[in-house]
């Protein structure tokens, strides 16, 4: 998914007040933790996704790129102070990235270290 369709999603499905920079920050957010913890990890990684084109494609691939929709709209909730709506966003979020670590743990050799 691109960072545009992204956005555009979020505004679809999830009114709210909030810039288009403050989402490209939350989405940075997720894409730098998602590098970080599962990427890196992992031999010939991917690079890091370039944010200076809204057309640029996120590192979690379909079906698991629905992780970027509901991180953003937990922080929308989280700013609007709505913490039932947060929490639950923030569970969908959790197994969605699970589910996408889990994936690319699979399908990518790790790290050997070595003794």
């Amino acid at each position: 998914m691109k960072i545009r369709e992204v956005i555009t999603q979020v505004d679809d499905l999830y009114a709210n007040a909030y810039s288009e920079e403050d989402k490209i920050k939350w989405l940075q957010e997720i894409e730098n933790k998602i590098y970080r913890e599962v990427v890196l990890t992992h031999e010939n990684p991917v690079e890091m996704t370039d944010f200076s084109d809204d057309d640029n494609e996120l590192i979690a691939p379909i079906p698991y790129d629905s992780l970027y929709i509901n991180y953003i709209i937990a922080q929308i909730n989280k700013f609007n102070n709505e913490t039932v709506r947060y929490n639950n966003a923030m569970t969908i979020f959790n197994q969605e990235y699970y589910e996408f670590a889990n994936w690319y743990n699979r399908e990518n050799m790790p790290i050997s270290k070595e003794n």
